[in-house]
């Protein structure tokens, strides 16, 4: 829930957050690392198929739940 308030107020945060299905709940801007950067932006732009492949391997039946859930926020 606070995390929800201070999006709402624009606050900016910085969280570790492993919950690929609910990151559009909390945040609109995400950094995907995986010993380098994959990709920064905003959630539309880092949440696609090629970046979630590249920061956690190959399992396309998670990341298309995950990209469907963070794309309807």
């Amino acid at each position: 829930q606070i995390f929800k308030e201070l999006k709402n107020q624009g606050k900016t945060i910085f969280v570790v957050h492993h919950d690929l299905n609910t990151a559009g709940e909390y945040f609109d801007w995400c950094l995907l690392l995986n010993r380098h950067l994959i990709a920064h932006g905003s959630l539309q732009d880092v949440f696609n198929l090629q970046n979630l492949e590249r920061a956690y391997g190959k399992s396309p039946q998670i990341f298309d739940e995950a990209i469907r859930r963070v794309l309807s926020h």
